[in-house]
């Protein structure tokens, strides 16, 4: 029987068994690439051979409606970003554009390195953001993991904010020293209504 939908083959055979529709192991067959709905649901028979489904899982078939895959509504992405920073200037070191109705958990580390005398900085956070129509919201406050660094990098600062439908991430260095910076994000971007294409 082919079909023009997504299958869940585990509770398409529930609902198979639920509705008295006896049928062998269910399977899907010829996917098209183009559009991975396409394809054929067929049954197994004694030997393993793909054959058709019995008149009775027409209906069935039809009625049915695959839940929604978890890969529809969140993805994970990376992030990293590099500069360095010669003053006591904030800098932007990354800026990302959310799409609308979203929500970003990011685990953001920067490294700052002082190029002279080699102070360091190491800052780990945890954010929540979402956008829905409008601007991007900071969801709570963020959780610091991990603030590490040396005496001279004490004044060093790492300042997440909002802009518009942005997510900007701007370092403030120290006059006179040139700091490089790294920055390096995991995020999972939830979608509610869904990814789409």
């Amino acid at each position: 029987m082919h079909v023009s939908k997504p299958i869940d083959l585990a509770l398409l055979g529930r609902e198979m068994a639920a509705a008295g529709v006896a049928t062998g192991g269910l399977v899907l067959h010829g996917t098209d690439p183009a559009d991975p709905n396409e394809q054929d649901v067929l049954q197994a028979d004694p030997t393993g051979a793909a054959v058709e489904l019995p008149p009775a899982a027409v209906p069935v078939v039809d009625a049915h409606v695959a839940p929604a895959r978890f890969v529809d509504y969140v993805r994970t992405e990376q992030f990293d970003a590099k500069i360095a920073t010669t003053d006591a200037q904030a800098a932007e070191l990354w800026r990302a554009t959310l799409p609308t109705q979203t929500a970003y958990l990011f685990t953001a580390q920067v490294v700052g390195v002082d190029r002279g005398n080699g102070a360091a900085l190491r800052f780990e956070a945890k954010y929540t953001v979402k956008r829905l129509n409008a601007g991007v919201v900071q969801v709570g406050s963020p959780v610091v993991v991990c603030d590490q660094r040396d005496a001279a990098a004490a004044a060093w600062s790492v300042n997440p904010s909002m802009a518009g439908n942005d997510v900007i991430l701007r370092v403030t260095g120290a006059a006179g020293r040139t700091i490089d910076w790294i920055f390096a994000a995991d995020a999972a971007l939830y979608a509610p209504s869904g990814l789409g294409a």
